[in-house]
Protein backbone atom coordinates (compact mmCIF):
# COMPACT_ATOMS: atom_id res chain seq x y z
CA UNK A 1 0.00 0.00 0.00
CA UNK A 2 1.58 3.35 -1.04
CA UNK A 3 2.54 5.75 1.75
CA UNK A 4 0.74 9.08 1.71
CA UNK A 5 3.51 11.70 1.28
CA UNK A 6 1.44 14.16 3.28
CA UNK A 7 1.47 11.90 6.33
CA UNK A 8 2.27 13.66 9.55
CA UNK A 9 5.73 13.31 11.09
CA UNK A 10 5.39 13.83 14.79
CA UNK A 11 8.18 14.23 17.30
CA UNK A 12 6.76 12.97 20.54
CA UNK A 13 8.13 14.25 23.86
CA UNK A 14 5.69 12.21 25.93
CA UNK A 15 5.73 8.76 27.43
CA UNK A 16 5.59 5.74 25.15
CA UNK A 17 2.05 4.97 26.26
CA UNK A 18 0.86 8.29 24.91
CA UNK A 19 2.82 7.92 21.68
CA UNK A 20 0.61 5.34 20.01
CA UNK A 21 0.04 5.98 16.30
CA UNK A 22 -3.44 4.49 16.46
CA UNK A 23 -5.08 7.90 16.34
CA UNK A 24 -3.18 8.74 13.18
CA UNK A 25 -2.08 5.57 11.33
CA UNK A 26 -0.10 7.59 8.76
CA UNK A 27 2.10 9.23 11.35
CA UNK A 28 5.74 8.26 12.03
CA UNK A 29 6.47 8.21 15.75
CA UNK A 30 9.91 9.29 16.94
CA UNK A 31 10.82 8.10 20.47
CA UNK A 32 10.98 10.79 23.16
CA UNK A 33 14.40 12.37 23.67
CA UNK A 34 14.48 11.27 27.30
CA UNK A 35 13.84 7.64 26.36
CA UNK A 36 16.56 7.76 23.70
CA UNK A 37 19.06 9.16 26.21
CA UNK A 38 18.24 6.41 28.70
CA UNK A 39 18.62 3.73 26.03
CA UNK A 40 22.01 5.02 24.89
CA UNK A 41 23.25 5.27 28.46
CA UNK A 42 22.19 1.70 29.18
CA UNK A 43 24.02 0.48 26.08
CA UNK A 44 27.17 2.35 27.10
CA UNK A 45 26.98 0.84 30.58
CA UNK A 46 26.67 -2.66 29.14
CA UNK A 47 29.62 -2.00 26.84
CA UNK A 48 31.74 -0.88 29.80
CA UNK A 49 30.74 -3.91 31.87
CA UNK A 50 31.47 -6.32 29.03
CA UNK A 51 34.89 -4.83 28.33
CA UNK A 52 35.67 -4.75 32.03
CA UNK A 53 35.00 -8.48 32.28
CA UNK A 54 37.20 -9.23 29.28
CA UNK A 55 40.02 -7.09 30.73
CA UNK A 56 39.98 -9.20 33.89
CA UNK A 57 39.23 -12.65 32.48
CA UNK A 58 41.37 -12.65 29.32
CA UNK A 59 44.83 -12.41 30.98
CA UNK A 60 43.84 -14.91 33.66
CA UNK A 61 42.38 -17.23 31.04
CA UNK A 62 45.59 -17.14 29.01
CA UNK A 63 47.65 -18.10 32.05
CA UNK A 64 45.27 -20.96 32.91
CA UNK A 65 45.30 -22.15 29.29
CA UNK A 66 49.10 -22.16 29.26
CA UNK A 67 49.12 -24.25 32.42
CA UNK A 68 46.56 -26.67 30.96
CA UNK A 69 48.55 -27.32 27.77
CA UNK A 70 51.93 -27.34 29.47
CA UNK A 71 53.25 -24.09 27.96
CA UNK A 72 55.13 -21.34 29.78
CA UNK A 73 52.65 -18.54 30.35
CA UNK A 74 54.75 -15.67 29.06
CA UNK A 75 54.59 -17.01 25.51
CA UNK A 76 50.87 -16.18 25.59
CA UNK A 77 51.70 -12.48 25.98
CA UNK A 78 54.84 -11.96 23.89
CA UNK A 79 54.77 -10.90 20.27
CA UNK A 80 52.01 -9.14 18.37
CA UNK A 81 49.92 -12.00 17.00
CA UNK A 82 48.29 -13.18 20.21
CA UNK A 83 44.78 -12.84 21.64
CA UNK A 84 45.58 -10.04 24.06
CA UNK A 85 47.11 -7.90 21.30
CA UNK A 86 44.03 -8.43 19.13
CA UNK A 87 41.76 -7.41 22.01
CA UNK A 88 43.97 -4.41 22.74
CA UNK A 89 43.58 -3.14 19.17
CA UNK A 90 39.78 -3.53 19.36
CA UNK A 91 39.60 -1.74 22.71
CA UNK A 92 41.80 1.12 21.49
CA UNK A 93 39.47 1.53 18.51
CA UNK A 94 36.46 1.68 20.85
CA UNK A 95 38.17 4.36 22.98
CA UNK A 96 38.81 6.38 19.82
CA UNK A 97 35.17 6.07 18.75
CA UNK A 98 33.95 7.22 22.19
CA UNK A 99 36.29 10.22 21.99
CA UNK A 100 34.80 11.05 18.58
CA UNK A 101 31.26 10.73 19.99
CA UNK A 102 32.22 13.31 22.63
CA UNK A 103 33.32 15.62 19.81
CA UNK A 104 30.04 15.18 17.94
CA UNK A 105 27.90 15.53 21.07
CA UNK A 106 29.68 18.72 22.06
CA UNK A 107 28.88 20.18 18.65
CA UNK A 108 25.24 19.06 18.86
CA UNK A 109 24.76 20.65 22.27
CA UNK A 110 26.29 23.85 20.96
CA UNK A 111 23.86 23.94 18.05
CA UNK A 112 20.96 23.33 20.42
CA UNK A 113 22.12 26.07 22.75
CA UNK A 114 21.98 23.73 25.74
CA UNK A 115 23.69 24.62 29.00
CA UNK A 116 26.95 22.78 29.56
CA UNK A 117 27.90 22.75 25.88
CA UNK A 118 31.02 24.84 26.42
CA UNK A 119 34.26 23.07 25.64
CA UNK A 120 37.16 22.62 23.26
CA UNK A 121 35.86 20.24 20.63
CA UNK A 122 39.17 20.05 18.78
CA UNK A 123 40.93 18.15 21.57
CA UNK A 124 38.39 15.32 21.29
CA UNK A 125 39.22 14.99 17.60
CA UNK A 126 42.92 14.79 18.47
CA UNK A 127 42.33 12.00 20.99
CA UNK A 128 39.96 10.17 18.64
CA UNK A 129 42.61 10.21 15.91
CA UNK A 130 45.32 9.28 18.43
CA UNK A 131 43.56 6.21 19.78
CA UNK A 132 42.53 5.03 16.32
CA UNK A 133 46.18 5.38 15.26
CA UNK A 134 47.27 3.35 18.30
CA UNK A 135 44.70 0.67 17.39
CA UNK A 136 46.17 0.45 13.89
CA UNK A 137 49.69 0.45 15.32
CA UNK A 138 48.79 -2.45 17.60
CA UNK A 139 47.49 -4.39 14.63
CA UNK A 140 50.03 -3.43 11.94
CA UNK A 141 53.12 -2.86 14.13
CA UNK A 142 54.10 0.64 12.99
CA UNK A 143 56.52 1.36 15.82
CA UNK A 144 58.04 -2.13 15.59
CA UNK A 145 58.69 -1.52 11.89
CA UNK A 146 60.30 1.83 12.71
CA UNK A 147 62.44 0.22 15.40
CA UNK A 148 63.60 -2.81 13.41
CA UNK A 149 63.71 -1.21 9.96
CA UNK A 150 65.25 2.18 10.73
CA UNK A 151 66.43 2.86 14.29
CA UNK A 152 68.26 -0.39 15.03
CA UNK A 153 69.99 -0.79 11.62
CA UNK A 154 71.21 2.82 11.78
CA UNK A 155 72.20 2.56 15.42
CA UNK A 156 70.05 5.55 16.36
CA UNK A 157 69.38 6.00 20.08
CA UNK A 158 71.15 2.69 20.68
CA UNK A 159 73.31 3.74 23.64
CA UNK A 160 70.68 5.20 25.95
CA UNK A 161 70.70 3.99 29.55
CA UNK A 162 67.75 1.78 30.57
CA UNK A 163 66.29 1.84 27.04
CA UNK A 164 66.45 -1.12 24.67
CA UNK A 165 67.99 -0.27 21.31
CA UNK A 166 65.38 1.33 19.05
CA UNK A 167 62.66 1.52 21.71
CA UNK A 168 62.80 5.30 21.95
CA UNK A 169 59.66 5.43 19.78
CA UNK A 170 57.59 4.33 22.79
CA UNK A 171 58.73 7.41 24.69
CA UNK A 172 57.78 9.56 21.70
CA UNK A 173 54.22 8.23 21.86
CA UNK A 174 54.10 8.85 25.61
CA UNK A 175 55.45 12.40 25.31
CA UNK A 176 52.95 13.40 22.63
CA UNK A 177 50.12 11.92 24.70
CA UNK A 178 51.16 13.83 27.84
CA UNK A 179 51.37 17.12 25.94
CA UNK A 180 47.83 16.83 24.58
CA UNK A 181 46.55 15.48 27.90
CA UNK A 182 47.11 18.92 29.41
CA UNK A 183 44.57 20.35 26.94
CA UNK A 184 42.02 17.64 27.76
CA UNK A 185 42.06 18.18 31.55
CA UNK A 186 39.58 21.11 31.45
CA UNK A 187 37.18 18.94 29.44
CA UNK A 188 37.30 16.16 32.02
CA UNK A 189 37.27 18.13 35.27
CA UNK A 190 33.51 18.98 35.38
CA UNK A 191 32.41 15.37 35.06
CA UNK A 192 32.42 13.08 38.06
CA UNK A 193 35.18 10.49 38.02
CA UNK A 194 36.44 11.37 34.56
CA UNK A 195 39.64 13.15 35.57
CA UNK A 196 40.53 10.49 38.15
CA UNK A 197 40.15 7.67 35.63
CA UNK A 198 42.22 9.63 33.12
CA UNK A 199 45.09 10.36 35.51
CA UNK A 200 45.17 6.72 36.64
CA UNK A 201 45.33 5.66 32.97
CA UNK A 202 48.22 8.06 32.32
CA UNK A 203 50.17 6.75 35.32
CA UNK A 204 49.69 3.15 34.20
CA UNK A 205 50.61 4.01 30.61
CA UNK A 206 53.81 5.73 31.70
CA UNK A 207 54.77 2.81 33.97
CA UNK A 208 54.25 0.16 31.33
CA UNK A 209 56.01 2.23 28.67
CA UNK A 210 59.08 2.27 30.90
CA UNK A 211 58.84 -1.49 31.49
CA UNK A 212 58.38 -2.19 27.76
CA UNK A 213 61.40 -0.08 26.82
CA UNK A 214 63.80 -1.57 29.37
CA UNK A 215 66.54 -3.91 28.07
CA UNK A 216 65.27 -7.48 28.21
CA UNK A 217 68.13 -8.69 30.38
CA UNK A 218 67.12 -6.20 33.09
CA UNK A 219 63.48 -7.28 33.34
CA UNK A 220 61.86 -10.44 34.67
CA UNK A 221 59.66 -12.40 32.29
CA UNK A 222 56.63 -11.72 34.48
CA UNK A 223 57.04 -7.96 34.03
CA UNK A 224 57.38 -8.09 30.24
CA UNK A 225 54.52 -10.53 29.74
CA UNK A 226 51.54 -10.78 32.08
CA UNK A 227 52.24 -7.59 34.03
CA UNK A 228 52.94 -5.33 31.05
CA UNK A 229 50.32 -6.61 28.61
CA UNK A 230 47.58 -6.81 31.23
CA UNK A 231 48.48 -3.36 32.49
CA UNK A 232 48.24 -1.91 29.00
CA UNK A 233 44.68 -3.11 28.44
CA UNK A 234 43.67 -1.96 31.95
CA UNK A 235 45.06 1.50 31.16
CA UNK A 236 43.03 1.53 27.94
CA UNK A 237 39.94 0.58 29.92
CA UNK A 238 40.51 3.47 32.33
CA UNK A 239 40.75 5.87 29.37
CA UNK A 240 37.45 4.44 28.16
CA UNK A 241 35.79 4.96 31.55
CA UNK A 242 37.06 8.54 31.62
CA UNK A 243 35.62 9.34 28.20
CA UNK A 244 32.36 7.52 28.95
CA UNK A 245 31.90 9.61 32.10
CA UNK A 246 32.01 12.76 29.97
CA UNK A 247 29.72 11.28 27.33
CA UNK A 248 27.17 10.17 29.92
CA UNK A 249 27.17 13.56 31.56
CA UNK A 250 26.65 15.42 28.33
CA UNK A 251 23.95 13.00 27.17
CA UNK A 252 21.89 14.28 30.10
CA UNK A 253 21.89 17.70 28.43
CA UNK A 254 19.90 16.26 25.56
CA UNK A 255 16.86 15.68 27.74
CA UNK A 256 14.02 18.07 26.92
CA UNK A 257 13.58 20.82 29.48
CA UNK A 258 10.89 20.25 32.08
CA UNK A 259 8.09 22.76 31.68
CA UNK A 260 6.40 23.60 34.95
CA UNK A 261 2.57 23.79 34.71
CA UNK A 262 1.18 27.29 35.01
Amino acid sequence: MPVDPSADIRIVEESATNASPVANPGAMVVPPAGMAVDTVRRLLLRLALALGLVNVLLPIGLVLYAEAVGEVYWWMFWGEGNAITWFSSVQLLIVGVVAYLNYELLGLLGRLGRDGARGNAWIWLVFAAGFIFLALDERFEFHETLREGVLQPLGLFSDMAYVESGYIGLYLYLTVGLVFAAFLFPELRPWRGSLGFFIAALVLSAAFTIVDALPEEDVAYFLTSFFEESGEIWAQFLFLLSFLAVLNGRLERLRPPVVEPT
